[in-house]
């Protein structure tokens, strides 16, 4: 990494679950010395100020949302040169764990497969949240028909523990921000 300990963190989301994931994910970094910028992905438009990529979708029919895929492809060549970390959130990795870890990874390997250049040194999967007001009206209904459980299945520790290991990789050879701001 460069001595930059500025992280870029973008995410892709539907109905919020991925982006409380990503606030999770920065505020976990920021004690570590990490100075976390959390953006929605399509509204990215530079990766020069920052000396890492953590990038976040949820996985909707196997697939990360195109947003997420359009960052990738869109900053191909500025993500090359950087640390790069992605993470998934999805409902089916509570439902179906050993079924949903599969889905999250074939999700995860079709977004490597359309920017092979782009190598992740970490993945993470995460169980998200279901509120059915928050679906559109179709959706709803198939919710309802399949019986799934309502409520936010987001788990914190998990999170925090993922991202301070992510911390320990980003943060070779980077001047660490204490919390005052200044180098260390």
């Amino acid at each position: 990494m460069t001595p930059n300990s500025r992280v870029l963190l973008a995410y892709a989301t539907r109905h919020g679950a991925t982006a409380g994931v990503a606030e999770g994910i920065a505020g976990a970094l920021r004690p570590l010395g990490l100075v976390v910028e959390v953006h929605p992905a399509a509204e990215v438009i530079d990766l020069a100020p920052y000396g890492a990529v953590i990038l976040g979708s949820p996985v909707y029919m196997g697939k990360w949302l195109p947003e997420a895929l359009r960052f990738l492809k869109r900053h191909r060549e500025g993500l090359r040169g950087l640390p790069v970390a992605f993470f998934t959130v999805g409902m089916m990795l509570r439902d179906k764990p050993e079924a949903g870890q599969r889905e999250h990874e074939d999700a995860i390997r079709r977004a490597r497969q359309a920017v092979p250049e782009v190598e992740p040194l970490a993945t993470g999967m995460f169980v998200g949240a279901l509120d059915k007001r928050k679906l559109a009206l179709p959706l709803r209904w198939l919710m309802t028909l399949m019986r799934a459980e309502e409520g936010d299945f987001r788990d914190a520790e998990a999170i925090r523990r993922w991202a301070e290991g992510l911390a320990d990789k980003f943060l070779v050879g980077v001047d660490r921000v204490d919390s005052s701001g200044s180098n260390s």
